[in-house]
């Protein structure tokens, strides 16, 4: 009887401090997702919320996203889906290349703003884009792939959702960006 409690006291002694080292870790670090991890992407974000920059804190704004640029592509389907592809930049470029099934073909640039790219960016932060899976795919044929695109730090994701079955967050950012390009004036690139 004494040998079966000795073994789990011996792992106990052993195990415990390891444990709790460990467990302070987690419980120092916001949860995924929770209240504190949520205030804090907030907090980083502030100030692209407020109105009214200068030139000088625009720039500064834009040093501080944390992507270089951020994509969608729509591929053809069988049918007249639009095909395109828009790309927006920190820099407050934008790139919009239409190739198929919309009023005007070619290729386009505009402008776009630090707080239109800035909250696309939380948006993206805050919807885990970067821990999507890399593919989301229906079982079904002949329909749109969409693909959205996000480099930064060194780094660059590619999310591919064909039949439009990836999670709620990535067709939110996918119709954000839709939204953005709709907004923007295009001007024509010779």
């Amino acid at each position: 009887m004494q040998r079966k409690l000795i073994l789990p006291l011996l792992l106990a002694t052993v195990a415990m401090p390891v444990i709790c080292a460990r467990l302070q870790e987690v419980q120092a670090a916001p949860e995924p997702g929770s209240a504190a991890e949520t205030t804090s992407l907030r907090d980083r974000y502030r100030e692209i919320f407020n109105p009214g920059h200068t030139d000088e804190e625009e720039a500064a704004l834009r040093a501080k996203l944390p992507f270089d640029s951020i994509s969608l592509q729509r591929t053809p389907c069988f049918g007249t889906c639009p095909v395109y592809s828009v790309t927006l930049h920190r820099n407050g470029e934008a790139e919009f290349e239409a190739k198929e099934h919309l009023p005007k073909l070619g290729r386009f640039s505009g402008k776009l703003d630090v707080s239109t790219y800035g909250r696309l960016c939380y948006l993206i932060e805050q919807s885990r884009f970067q821990d999507m899976k890399d593919r989301y795919q229906a079982s079904w044929t002949d329909d749109t792939t969409c693909i959205v695109t996000v480099t930064g730090g060194g780094k660059r994701k590619e999310v591919s959702d064909y039949g439009s079955v990836g999670p709620i967050e990535l067709w939110a950012i996918q119709q954000i960006i839709d939204s953005v390009r709709e907004s923007l004036s295009w001007k024509p690139v010779p």
